[in-house]
């Protein structure tokens, strides 16, 4: 890999961080590569705006209580405060069996549950999208494969330095770790 090619700009390059799955980047480079897609799970988002700040200084939230439906909420207020009301957006991974579009009160009252919002709040809306591919299943074989692939690209393209999830990472905590360590050594390197 030499140059982009971006519409009519053509962009040397001598250093590439690729961050998202290896297997985009092999089928950049050969079409007829195959590579396993991974199976998604059912996802859906669901966005509330309320009259007041919620209950928290978070900006993401990981819900790991396994009798709530939601997975993880983004409290916008705490990233930027854009306006009158404060939101947030649950996201919501479920079987096909889940009927996301009638569950957005039972939604609502898991924020309540968690304590993000009390009952002096007043919800001014509340909406519900669907996410057409969903979420990938971080299972084994397919994190597995996913850093193969990394380990065949790396050995392959001398100027790529695989990161985060396009090095088989999965978790938030895990893939700005270890970018911030590969982004540190490629400096220092550079230096």
């Amino acid at each position: 890999i030499e140059e982009f090619v971006l519409g009519n700009k053509i962009m040397a390059i001598d250093k590439l961080l690729w961050s998202i799955p290896p297997a985009f980047l092999a089928r950049l480079i050969d079409p007829a590569s195959s590579f396993p897609r991974p199976r998604f799970r059912k996802t859906g988002l669901y966005d509330f705006a309320f009259d007041k700040p919620l209950e928290t200084k978070c900006f993401y939230l990981n819900v790991y209580d396994p009798k709530l439906h939601s997975a993880r909420v983004t409290i916008y207020q705490n990233l930027a405060q854009e306006g009158p009301h404060y939101g947030c957006t649950v996201e919501v991974l479920a079987g096909d069996e889940f009927d996301f579009e009638s569950k957005l009160e039972l939604i609502l009252d898991e924020l309540k549950t968690m304590g993000l919002v009390k009952d002096s709040h007043s919800c001014v809306y509340k909406g519900y999208r669907s996410i057409r591919a969903g979420f990938p299943v971080p299972d084994i074989q397919f994190l597995e494969q996913s850093g193969q692939m990394a380990k065949k690209l790396d050995e392959k393209l001398k100027i790529v330095t695989f990161i985060g999830r396009g090095n088989g990472r999965f978790f938030m905590k895990d893939i700005l770790k270890h970018t911030y360590q590969m982004c540190a050594r490629e400096l220092i390197a550079l230096a």
